[in-house]
């Protein structure tokens, strides 16, 4: 398909302007139903809407796109008309106002059926070539035989053009007799003879003796069967773009005679002003009708009434009304108790007042209450509500605020919300999504109080194009409420001075959890770390800015009772031993210690409850006891649940054992002392004994 060639193939419009000097069309026509749709001749008007008749009785236009067997729906900008399966192949009468057409050219129309011609542009191309090769194959055929001297003249024209074959000739002449069939205005006319007979009739062009003006005249004389039309009528164009178009028609047909005079102008700041007087006669009614730019005066006569229409009616005669209706009157005095009436209508038909039926319709209205105006309703069924049928799924849905009783009709209640049902209502079975209002008595008898109703409820800062804000979701069996667009805003519960007494949760989540002292510039708290901060760091319980301030976790009268931690890092590790906060206190049985040195064997070993993937290092290496092997007697001094030991105990009793190793030590160490003073003494008493016998014998 050739791209750039479809830009010089634009849609061309054929639209009237719709005004005094080119207006409207009025259309009738019959057409069958092919395809579900119609196209009709033009395109209609959509104020006016289409008319549309199937053996006399009337089709609707749908409102909602929804086709039924009786209605239809209409492109205005495309003058299609699609209808219901049924209505296939039947013919239809249209009625419409034409406003032009929109041509479009081959090059924007895609082709269906033959993929190798993506447009219609395409195949007439292809069509076009094929029918000048079957042409020239006959040509050549014709060209090869002999033939005789007057065709070969006939194949020459009077200004000695030759053409291939005496058809080609004839084709030449036949087309430029066919473009005579369209003026300079793009109307085709039946036949040459016809176009020169409108000629006849119709345009002269008049330069008056004052060449200020061109004047166009014309006259028609339409007949067709059962209808008469007469038409004459100018144009006179001023030099200085002043228009004035002055027409006068007959119009006849079987039922009907009507005669219009019609004058038109418009200047050049484009400014209208139109003013005609008409004439129809029926059978049983006669109109008459002056229209000066709008300002209408019309006489209507017919077998029923007389009505006269107009912005004055001066009656000079002395004048008795017997029996009339009078819609508007300047009376000097009237007695109310005379006026009766089933309705009371404003003039422009915006309000309409029922008197009968109680029905009150107002259109355009705007209700305004001065000083301390009250509506009071009397009835708990009172609404004021919208309501509107979904397009897509047909059900009907309402808007609106209402009133209610509750608890036998004891209270009163006001709600403002929706329903799935034409008249809004607080009740479940229309699953009624809004706000109710109760009394402070009621709430006080069953503790029901006001209401938000709904799956989902937002608190937030605009309308439609909100930020941020609060949204409560109770859509599942799990409620949520949460801030929007958590990433862009933060959110919070209270402050310093406006805290919650208490929180009642079960579960918390969040990756950077901070229990911190509400005041501003205090930097004491805690944190709770769900993430790992580092590669060289675990999740964490820690205080803030521990490295430079003190906690402690529980104090001299609210300790822990148990702690389960695998690694345990410390500078101090304290433990109460003041005499005060003991009871029942007794010296250990020494034997007891000694009975676990001696009973209990140290171990190295590693742990197995690692959650982690590091490989074990010789620091991960432990020493202690195996709680399995404890077989002393009174193996609930080293004991301390059923599967751990008491450290602290431990330490103790091998203090007890190595104090009584120290004393028994000391003994024996005093003893020795003795033993070699002893000694000492002896060997001295020996050397002495020693030396008198040596001098003895010597």
């Amino acid at each position: 398909m050739d791209i750039p060639k479809i830009y010089n193939d634009p849609v061309i419009f054929r639209r009237r302007k719709g005004n005094a000097i080119s207006p409207f069309f009025s259309i009738r026509e019959s057409m069958t139903v092919e395809s579900y749709c119609v196209l009709l001749t033009e395109n209609p008007n959509k104020l006016d809407k289409v008319l549309v008749s199937y053996k006399g009785e009337p089709l609707y236009e749908s409102e909602d796109g929804h086709l039924s067997e009786n209605t239809f729906r209409v492109e205005y900008h495309t003058g299609t008309v699609y209808f219901h399966e049924s209505m296939e192949g039947k013919t239809l009468h249209f009625e419409y106002t034409g406003e032009g057409v929109f041509l479009y050219p081959d090059s924007r129309i895609y082709h269906t059926t033959d993929k190798a011609f993506p447009t219609v542009k395409d195949k007439l191309i292809d069509n076009d070539r094929a029918l000048l090769v079957q042409k020239s194959r006959v040509d050549e055929l014709i060209i090869k035989n002999p033939q005789p001297s007057e065709v070969v003249d006939m194949r020459i024209d009077y200004n000695g053009k030759i053409f291939t074959v005496a058809k080609d000739r004839l084709d030449a002449e036949q087309r430029k007799i066919e473009e005579a069939y369209v003026d300079a205005k793009n109307k085709k006319f039946p036949s040459l003879k016809t176009r020169i007979d409108s000629l006849q009739l119709a345009t002269e062009e008049i330069t008056d003796e004052h060449e200020d003006q061109i004047t166009n005249i014309w006259a028609s004389i339409d007949l067709i069967p059962g209808k008469i039309s007469l038409e004459t009528g100018k144009i006179e164009s001023k030099f200085d773009n002043e228009v004035r178009k002055l027409i006068s028609r007959i119009d006849m047909i079987p039922e009907q005679i009507s005669l219009k005079v019609e004058e038109v102008r418009e200047w050049a700041d484009g400014q209208f002003e139109t003013n005609y007087s008409q004439i129809k006669l029926l059978s049983d009614e006669i109109e008459l009708k002056v229209d000066a730019n709008g300002v209408v005066n019309a006489i209507n006569l017919s077998d029923e009434e007389i009505t006269i229409s107009g912005k004055r009616l001066n009656i000079t005669a002395d004048t008795h009304i017997g029996n009339a209706v009078i819609k508007s009157a300047n009376i000097d005095s009237l007695e109310a108790a005379k006026i009766k009436t089933g309705v009371i209508s404003s003039t422009n038909g915006n309000t309409k007042f029922n008197l009968d039926s109680g029905q009150l319709s107002m259109e355009n209205t705007e209700l305004i209450f001065g000083g301390g105006a009250d509506i009071h309703f009397l009835d708990a069924g009172n609404r004021m509500y919208y309501n509107r049928i979904d397009s897509e799924t047909g059900n009907i849905n309402s808007a609106g605020v209402g009133f209610g009783t509750s608890i036998n009709s004891r209270f009163p209640f006001a709600f403002l919300g929706t329903t799935t049902t034409s008249r809004p209502s607080a009740f479940d079975v229309g699953n009624f999504t809004g706000f109710i209002t109760n009394t402070h008595a009621r709430s006080e008898v069953d503790d029901i109080g006001n209401s938000v109703i709904g799956k989902y409820f937002h608190v937030r800062d605009k309308a439609v194009s909100y930020s941020q804000g609060f949204k409560f979701d109770i859509s599942s069996s799990t409620g949520v409420l949460y801030g929007m667009n958590t990433s862009r805003f933060d959110y919070q519960l209270g402050e310093a001075g406006n805290r919650f007494k208490r929180a009642y949760v079960d579960n918390i989540y969040g990756d950077h959890i901070m229990f911190a002292y509400p005041f501003s510039g205090s930097r004491l708290g805690y944190i709770m770390e769900n993430t790992l901060p580092d590669e060289n760091r675990n999740p964490a319980f820690r205080p803030r800015y521990g490295g430079d301030l003190y906690y402690n976790l529980g104090t001299s009268w609210h300790v822990w009772r148990h702690g389960y931690i695998n690694t345990v890092h410390y500078n101090s590790l304290r433990q109460r031993s003041r005499r005060k906060f003991k009871e029942d206190i007794n010296l250990i049985n020494v034997e007891d210690a000694l009975d676990y040195i001696r009973s209990t064997q140290v171990h190295t070993f590693y742990y197995k409850d690692r959650d982690d993937e590091q490989e074990r290092t010789l620091y991960d290496l432990k020493v202690g006891i195996i709680y399995d092997d404890i077989s002393i007697q009174k193996d609930y001094l080293i004991k301390s649940t059923d599967t751990t030991v008491d450290q602290s105990n431990i330490v103790y009793m091998i203090q007890a054992a190595t104090k009584n190793i120290l004393e028994r030590t000391e003994s024996s160490e005093e003893k020795i002392e003795r033993l070699e003073n002893r000694i000492n003494l002896l060997e001295n008493e020996n050397s002495m004994l020693k030396a008198r016998m040596d001098k003895e014998v010597g």
